[in-house]
């Protein structure tokens, strides 16, 4: 009995032995032929959960982003190569944010099996920026583009509707600048109705994307008509001072090209300036004015704005002497000594003060008109030709007396 039980015993030990030195063969297979490793993977998007919540608090993320994060994992190579990435989400919670701020959230990983360990997320942290819920109203504007049938333009554009209403954050909503879509009209020759998409941008001309627009698209009917370059006339109202008077007007540009439908382009030859009052100027003027345009008449290529230059002078008088008398339809059956012309006669002229004084004798002319006089002595009226921009105030004589014979 006692031969038995230590064969037995030894039976044993080998058992135990041989199970050491198998799990010790496993390990080694294991180790060998399916090692633990790390692996990477890099974008995983990153869920924005309780967005809700902070709706429900008035409060909203100030950007639109889509984050992303890197993650290592370690495990077996036949884990891994069974891991579907697909499966691995990443997620931020903002539902315990309960004022505007920054904050930094941590990340929270799901999605990965037992056996594998998550060694890294990169970044660990997400900052968001929190703010107050707002909301405006801006007039919509429509960015034209193309050009039209050659000899045709864009007159205007309506919207509907012509304003939209906006929801966003109330630091972006203050950043907007205007609410814009675009038409293209690209050889167009007649009205052009589209939708229009829209969008904001900020006083740089940067979109600006978080933010809602209601409604998102509006009917834009662009107006298409003919074109014509018509003359500007300057308008005064009001009269100078005593004393005064304009010399010159300059408008500039002096023309602009017009557009309108064909049935108003026609009866246009001109438009007009905002008035401009005079009545208290004494010298040289420079102003700005916009045009006064008729009804469904635009301007093309350009902006309303008309830059007006008056020049001002004094009205002054001076007094000239004149030796000679000219004469005109001197008879031919009488007899008449010309001697008798020679007088002096005294004008006084008015004028602007640049031209009375540039103003000579030889350019005075006076004359005395000989038709149907008799023998004997006439009593005839003289007469000054007329001199642009000058007026004739007084003559001394104003008659001069004419002897004839045969």
């Amino acid at each position: 009995m006692k031969k038995a039980s230590k064969n037995k015993s030894g039976t044993n030990v080998k058992i135990v032995i041989s199970i050491i030195i198998s799990v010790a063969l496993w390990i080694y297979v294991i180790g060998d032929q399916d090692p633990r490793q790390n692996q990477r993977y890099n974008n995983i998007p990153v869920e924005i959960t309780n967005e809700e919540v902070l709706a429900e608090r008035g409060l909203v993320l100030t950007e639109n982003v889509d984050y992303t994060v890197d993650i290592t994992v370690n495990g077996r190579t036949s884990s891994l190569y069974e891991l579907k990435w697909t499966n691995i989400k990443a997620k931020i919670n903002v539902g315990d944010i309960n004022k505007k701020g920054s904050y930094d959230l941590a990340v929270e990983i799901s999605g990965i099996p037992e056996g594998i360990d998550l060694i890294s997320i990169t970044p660990s942290q997400i900052t968001v920026d929190v703010d107050r819920m707002g909301d405006d109203t801006k007039a919509v504007m429509i960015e034209i583009t193309g050009a039209p049938k050659e000899g045709m333009s864009t007159l205007g554009y309506t919207t509907d509707p012509a304003s939209v209403s906006l929801d966003g954050p109330e630091d972006v909503l203050s950043s907007i600048k205007m609410i814009s879509g675009k038409v293209d009209v690209d050889g167009a020759d007649k009205d052009v109705a589209k939708t229009s998409e829209l969008k904001a941008y900020d006083a740089d001309g940067n979109e600006i994307s978080n933010v809602k627009i209601f409604p998102s698209k509006v009917d834009v009917v662009v107006s298409i008509g003919k074109v014509a370059k018509v003359d500007v006339q300057t308008v005064t109202q009001g009269s100078l001072p005593e004393g005064y008077a304009i010399k010159s007007i300059t408008a500039v540009p002096s023309s602009v090209t017009i557009g309108a439908k064909s049935e108003i382009l026609g009866g246009v030859t001109s438009v007009k300036t905002e008035p401009i009052d005079i009545s208290s100027f004494t010298g040289n003027v420079e102003k700005t004015v916009g045009l006064v345009l008729p009804e469904g008449v635009s301007i093309i290529n350009g902006n309303n704005a008309i830059k007006v230059s008056i020049t001002i002078e004094k009205v002054v008088r001076k007094q000239f002497v004149i030796s000679r008398i000219r004469t005109i339809n001197k008879p031919s059956d009488l007899v008449i000594d010309d001697n008798q012309f020679d007088m002096d006669v005294q004008v006084t002229l008015t004028g602007l003060e640049s031209d009375i004084n540039k103003l000579t004798t030889d350019k005075i002319i006076l004359y005395t008109d000989l038709k149907g006089i008799g023998t004997g002595n006439n009593v005839l009226q003289i007469q000054m030709e007329p001199i642009d921009k000058i007026s004739l105030i007084a003559m001394t004589p104003a008659e001069i007396t004419v002897n004839a014979s045969r």
